[in-house]
């Protein structure tokens, strides 16, 4: 039961990180993320890969 409080919490805020914040994600990344509308990790989690 522990991990997955853990695990929530770490997905809950992973949702509400900057985009900004990820590791690798630079300014100009950054910015073509907000033309795309994804400015949190919650915006990342609903695009798909392609």
């Amino acid at each position: 039961m522990r991990c997955l409080r853990q695990a929530a919490s770490v997905y809950a805020f992973v949702e509400q990180l900057a985009i900004e914040k990820f590791h690798g994600i630079g300014e100009v990344t950054a910015a073509k993320m907000h033309l795309l509308e994804i400015h949190t990790g919650a915006d990342l989690k609903q695009r798909s890969l392609s």
